[in-house]
């Protein structure tokens, strides 16, 4: 039995090493850890929800069946390999709704989102022209910690998507161009959600880290 503990280790060394190695070949742009909104985030509270910088997270509360989303211009060269993260952490609400990073949003309102819920499912899907459609369907996740703090990731290879939860590669899309410039979060339904550690990256080069 030595030899199989022996080998788990090599193996989970093995894809630690190469996830790592994926994030720095890229170039962080933009870094957010919500300190002193430096970003100039939106702070509101209306009655469909809030924004608000609290504890140095950035808190988002949807109070309505629909939902709530803060976003910012930030200009990503689609051109390259691309990295978009953030940290979540669920704090309320209901259970079954996503909540996550939206991005390449246009002025009307048509965006792309990597989104999870509180009961450990992932989905990715497009909103366009008043509709919202699965690109990837809603998926369960061992990776998700239920209720409780996740980062998502993005990343661009190509002309593909790769999506991880917790720095575990989880499914893969294709690349799609950008509506528009806007990246923010996204809270569906009840919920009340807390993100932070927010990057965009991209240039350099990636390396898979599916092996």
């Amino acid at each position: 039995m030595e030899w199989k503990k022996t080998l788990l280790i090599i193996l989970v060394t093995s894809s630690t090493f190469l996830t790592v190695s994926a994030q720095s070949n890229l170039v962080i742009r933009i870094e957010d850890h919500f300190i002193n909104n430096s970003q100039k985030w939106a702070e509101h509270v209306y009655s469909t929800g809030s924004a608000k910088i609290e504890r140095e997270e950035y808190v988002i509360e949807c109070t309505t069946e629909k939902s709530y989303s803060s976003w910012k211009k930030f200009l990503i060269d689609t051109t390259k390999d691309f990295i978009l993260s953030c940290k979540t952490t669920w704090l309320d609400g209901v259970r079954n709704h996503a909540y996550g990073l939206m991005f390449g949003r246009s002025e009307q309102g048509n965006y792309y989102c990597f989104g999870i819920d509180g009961m450990g499912s992932y989905v990715f899907y497009k909103y366009e022209n008043g509709e919202s459609k699965n690109i990837i369907s809603w998926t369960k996740s061992d990776f998700i910690n239920k209720e409780g703090m996740n980062q998502v990731k993005i990343i661009k290879q190509g002309n593909s998507l790769h999506f991880f939860i917790n720095n575990n590669f989880v499914n893969q899309s294709t690349f799609s161009e950008f509506y528009g410039s806007y990246v923010g979060f996204i809270v569906a339904n009840k919920q009340k959600i807390a993100f932070d550690d927010f990057l965009i990256g991209w240039g350099g080069s990636y390396e898979s880290s599916k092996k």
